[in-house]
């Protein structure tokens, strides 16, 4: 019952929007149709617009750097804020301030307190600049330094004996909670100087009398800050153009009209088209921006301080560690890994367990690890009578183990097993998912690879940090640790089954809010390898777009699946 009255709300959210989208449409049209066809913007003029604006965007997107500091980057705090910004103007009925809440904490990993707080700040100087308009609007059009002067100084007081820092009792918290709120108000009145001065710039290259074009920028500047504090309809339509449009007709400035208008649709579009290109990278899709389900969804991913609660099975398995070897062909290279992985876990005083996944091989590698396991009861080999790729090996195995945690271990070897050792303390430490780093900054590290190779993988791994995984350097190294439940819980209904499988776990690994640890391992590039970067690059480009399309979304199958259970089901369905 709960469940179907949340989706009839979702339902009845998206429609009223839609709704509201018509009518503000044709309210923007019945504008443009009382303009008639006469008027005309010159370039110069857009491009000092779109360029002000872009400026502004940019400077906005500073905000939360600012409150929460260096550990936070200045590009996550650009594309988080594009992603917030997105949303309150796309979906106006959502509950933003809950959402901002859950969303911000989710990407940060910054405690419910301290996000609390900046949302309480945002809220406030929205308020202060609210307050701080008329004054702006006086400073363009009147050209009277005292009374500008005096305006700023009663705005500042009255931001000053509002501010929520009073609310802290400790000296040291007020006073660090108020410099937080001075660097977003910084902020935000930057952003705003910047926009105000760019569109009175284009008014004066449209408008010879100084004193038109000035109360003409105001007009319009002040229109787009309504329309963007307060959006009745998605991006303010319609509500926009009764704001600045009859305030401009009004004014007997019909030559505005066209900036006025022009200053809209570029606002829309900056807005638009980088907040689209990053909602994925979050794990959201379009249609979650109108499930008032969202902010619930957002906050049940958010990982417990603590930890997931493995599931029982896993907690009470008869072996600690499975190491999970996929291999296709590899009757050359295997018997220099093998043996060095078996020596290894017989040294260590857990429990263990080796894994070889034959991915249909035809030389002889199936034999071979047959052969080896005659003698060593723990060392088992699983079989797949034709290639099906190497996700589905990983998968075969994972399935197969019986370990509390699954080493997903590369056949070749490239990073020894020792390297094991440093991921268990990982996931000691919390993580529910440890992988091998060969980007990770240590002292003793020792990496070995082709210019070429370390060229195209950097930008490779760029590319995905920016579309799928943030924060996630090296999504490729081939030695992995996860935990049982974990693991089947991400393989279930795999998608990728080629090279980009780790991209694809990972993705959903950040969807369902398990922590990844990063861990710097030992690394040699080992000749014989099936990997042709430049072709098998781009090939998991286009795959990146896959994984996004199939898996984003909180709302959809997929997101709800992982949310729920988080535990693991059978995986036959996604062989």
């Amino acid at each position: 019952m709960t469940s179907t009255r949340a989706e009839t709300s979702s339902s009845l959210l998206g429609t009223t929007t839609v709704a509201r989208l018509a009518v503000g449409a044709a309210l923007a049209a019945l504008c443009v149709a009382m303009l008639g066809g006469s008027w005309s913007l010159a370039s110069p003029a857009a491009g000092i617009t779109a360029l002000g604006l872009a400026l502004a965007m940019l400077v906005r997107g500073c905000e939360l750097r600012a409150w929460f500091g260096s550990g936070l980057s200045l590009h996550q705090s650009q594309s988080l804020q594009l992603v917030l910004d997105l949303t309150r103007w796309i979906s106006p009925l959502q509950d933003r301030r809950r959402l901002e809440v859950e969303f911000v904490a989710r990407e940060t990993s910054r405690c419910s307190d301290s996000v609390t707080e900046w949302a309480r700040s945002r809220l406030w100087w929205r308020l202060v600049l609210l307050a701080a308009l008329p004054t702006l609007v006086a400073t363009i059009v009147l050209h009277d330094g005292a009374v500008a002067l005096c305006g700023w100084i009663a705005t500042a007081a009255l931001s000053l004996a509002t501010s929520p820092h009073w609310r802290h009792t400790a000296r040291k918290a007020r006073r660090a909670v108020l410099a937080g709120h001075l660097r977003m108000v910084a902020c935000a009145v930057l952003a705003l100087g910047i926009e105000a001065a760019a569109i009175t710039l284009a008014a004066r290259s449209i408008v010879a009398d100084p004193q038109v074009a000035a109360t003409g920028a105001a007009v319009i500047f002040v229109a787009l800050g309504l329309v963007r504090a307060v959006p009745a309809a998605p991006f303010g339509i319609g509500l926009y153009e009764l704001l600045a449009l009859g305030g401009l007709w009004l004014l007997g400035a019909p030559q505005l009209l066209a900036l006025a208008l022009c200053s809209h649709v570029l606002w829309i579009a900056l807005a638009l088209a980088p907040g689209l290109a990053y909602l994925s990278r979050y794990k959201l899709t379009l249609g979650d921006l109108f499930d008032r389900r969202l902010p619930t969804l957002l906050a049940r991913s958010r990982r417990p301080s603590a930890g997931w609660t493995a599931d029982d099975a896993t907690n009470t398995a008869e072996v600690e560690v499975s190491v999970a070897i996929p291999a296709y062909n590899e009757r050359e290279r295997l018997p220099r890994y093998l043996p060095d992985v078996l020596a290894h876990l017989g040294a260590q005083g857990y429990s263990w367990e080796v894994i070889v996944a034959d991915d249909g091989s035809q030389d002889g590698t199936g034999d071979y690890v047959a052969g080896i396991a005659a003698g060593e009861p723990r060392l088992r080999l699983v079989r797949r009578p034709r290639n099906g790729g190497k996700g589905r090996a990983v998968l075969d195995a994972i399935e197969a183990a019986r370990g509390r945690y699954v080493l997903i271990a590369d056949a070749d070897g490239a990073t020894p097993i020792r390297e094991l050792e440093a991921l268990r303390r990982a996931v000691a430490g919390g993580a529910e998912i440890a992988i091998g780093s060969r980007v990770a900054p240590r002292d003793d590290r020792v990496r070995e690879r082709a210019a070429l190779r370390a060229l195209i993988g950097k930008v490779f791994y760029g590319l995905v940090n920016f579309l799928a995984v943030p924060g996630i350097g090296d999504t490729q190294c081939g030695f992995k640790l996860l935990r049982r439940d974990v693991a089947r819980a991400l393989f279930r209904e795999l998608g990728e089954f080629g090279w980009a499988f780790d991209v694809e776990i990972l993705y959903r690994a950040q969807l369902a809010g398990f922590r990844v640890a990063e861990v710097a391992v030992e690394w040699h590039e080992i000749a014989g390898s099936k990997l042709r970067p430049v072709r098998d690059a781009s090939r998991m480009l286009v795959s990146l777009f896959r994984i996004r399309a199939r898996n984003a979304g909180f709302t959809g199958q997929t997101g709800q699946a992982l949310l729920a259970g988080r535990n693991a089901l059978t995986l036959r369905d996604a062989a």
